[in-house]
């Protein structure tokens, strides 16, 4: 949300001298109860838990650093302590000056349109953001507030009202045939990086390097493949899709590749901030692409691919997984283990996919005198699996919970 408000103010375009002026000028407007909201602003930004809350996560983060020198230990935890403080506490002000912006131009909107603007609720702020995203903003906020549980369901209503039936037919047997081949290409890469990065018997710059080889190989084999798939008449839907195919697996493999990593380094908030941002980014890459530019399915596919790339390079910035890449690091004898324990689990994840590939293909292959089939079908009935795809990914949330614990405490 923070930097949905951030682009909107940039966008309303207000006049910067002021802005500037009011941020090193203090006074209070001479409006009726301003001295009031001056109070509310102090109240809420200078309040006395802070000073516990910040005192508790300093001892908690930097208390424990055993240095040899005591002193170096204490400065070098101050050092940390202020530019963590400097950070925090400056994007927070960026992002209360945007709402301010963003609030005052849409006053200054309604005033001139002889309208009273009030904020009671979510549903007032959200009209803030209408200069940037019109229609939108409360979709946007709403995503804001509750996060991607409700991401399917807004996508789909975007998706219903850009995308012909055909088009929707097309954009999910191309995301069935994506999670088709991942596994194939990539030799089941979820399991076995997961299993090998969080046994400490096992250095984990091999582990991640290995990983990485491993993964390029099978997307050069996955990229000679793929393009002689079109001829399959059951999978002509890839023509005219082939090179973003190509290039939405390795993003998605890639992807892939720096999450369960940063998992097993067991860097969760990484991870699950990574996953917010993904679903900023994804949605928002959606807008651009369907609506904004008509792209149809193609701007589904680039949506997807920009999104998992931006993923992927900031878990490998932001983990540090630099470091862990080396090509000495590099064991035949790993890949060997991590083939061994990872190829008979892909015939497994493969059924799994061809459950939910093979009654698109059949709807949308299939011809009938009775009832409507074709990639039409094909497209209602990616819609119809939603809910029930919903309630899979409740079940693997917990599945993968349950996967790390049972690997860390054996």
């Amino acid at each position: 949300m923070g930097v949905v408000f951030f682009i909107c103010a940039i966008a309303v375009g207000p006049d910067w001298g002021e802005v500037f002026k009011g941020l090193f000028g203090f006074k209070v407007p001479d409006v009726d109860k301003a001295w009031m909201t001056v109070a509310a602003l102090m109240g809420t930004t200078v309040v006395p838990y802070n000073i516990y809350l910040h005192a508790s996560s300093a001892a908690k983060k930097w208390g424990g650093k055993k240095e040899d020198n005591e002193a170096d230990a204490v400065k070098e935890g101050l050092a940390d302590s202020r530019f963590d403080s400097v950070l925090s506490i400056g994007l927070g002000g960026l992002i209360s000056m945007a709402i301010i912006i963003c609030a005052s131009a849409c006053k200054a909107s309604f005033t001139a349109q002889g309208m009273e603007f009030t904020i009671a609720n979510g549903g007032d702020m959200a009209k803030s953001l209408e200069p940037l995203l019109g229609s939108w903003a409360t979709v946007i906020f709403g995503i804001g507030t509750f996060g991607s549980k409700i991401l399917m369901y807004l996508l789909n209503r975007l998706y219903t009202g850009n995308l012909s039936p055909d088009n929707s037919g097309v954009k999910g047997l191309l995301v069935s045939a994506a999670l088709f081949l991942q596994p194939i290409f990539t030799f089941a890469l979820q399991e076995y990086l997961i299993r090998f990065g969080l046994d400490k018997k096992y250095n984990k710059k091999e582990v991640f390097t290995t990983s990485s080889i491993i993964t390029l190989a099978g997307m050069l084999a996955m990229a000679v493949v793929v393009p002689f798939l079109q001829f399959i008449p059951a999978l002509s839907f890839i023509n005219g899709y082939t090179l973003l195919l190509i290039v939405y697996i390795t993003t998605s493999s890639l992807r892939m590749l720096c999450q369960q990593f940063v998992r097993a380094l067991d860097n969760i908030k990484l991870f699950s901030l990574d996953g917010i941002l993904a679903t900023l980014t994804f949605f928002i890459f959606n807008l651009i692409f369907i609506p904004g530019l008509k792209m149809g399915v193609k701007g589904f596919m680039l949506a997807v691919i920009l999104s998992d790339f931006l993923s992927a390079a900031f878990l490998f910035v932001m983990g540090g997984l630099r470091k862990y890449t080396g090509i000495s690091y590099f064991k035949k004898k790993l890949v060997a283990e991590m083939l061994h324990f990872s190829l008979p689990l892909i015939p497994t994840i493969v059924m799994w996919t061809v459950t939910s590939l093979s009654d698109r293909l059949f709807i949308s292959a299939m011809h009938s005198d009775r009832v409507e089939l074709g990639k039409a079908s094909a497209g209602i009935y990616e819609y119809a699996n939603t809910i029930p795809g919903l309630i899979n990914m409740v079940s693997t949330i917990f599945l993968s919970a349950w996967n790390m614990s049972a690997i860390t405490e054996n």
